[in-house]
């Protein structure tokens, strides 16, 4: 799939929550042991967690591995997948997938942060979505 995640998405409210906690003592936030990939047809935000996907069609949430990309010429922070994000085939039409999403979970979970497409794609019976590694990036600015 051209295109990346939007590199300043948002995280969600969930996670901001959790950080703020956590830097400022009131309750330590453990990192999860997983983080996977989701892909959207409606934007998720900060209160509304959009339209995942369907899991009819063969569509399942990807693991993913996050490395440090190198610094951004704006002076943000930036990480970036370390390995293939390889979506199953599509058994059915999933629609046009406008946004992706990290979460805590292969299913149900927590969304920690999403962002845009920068190509939107229309997803038929037969295809497959790819992002090569470093092809997916989320960052803050």
């Amino acid at each position: 799939m051209s295109g990346t995640l939007l590199t300043y998405g948002a995280f969600s409210d969930y996670l901001e929550k959790a950080l703020l906690k956590h830097v400022f003592g009131a309750t330590a936030y453990t990192r999860p042991t997983a983080l996977y990939v989701a892909l959207y047809t409606t934007a998720p935000s900060d209160i509304n967690p959009g339209a995942e996907v369907l899991s009819a069609g063969g569509y399942a949430r990807v693991l993913a591995t996050f490395v440090a990309a190198p610094d951004q010429p704006d002076g943000s922070s930036a990480m970036w997948n370390s390995t293939v994000l390889q979506f199953p085939v599509a058994t059915a039409d999933w629609g046009i997938v406008t946004h992706c999403g990290v979460t805590d979970a292969a299913t149900a979970g927590n969304m920690l942060a999403w962002g845009q497409l920068a190509v939107q794609k229309q997803v038929d019976l037969g295809d497959a979505v790819r992002f090569a590694a470093n092809q997916f990036m989320i960052g803050l600015q």
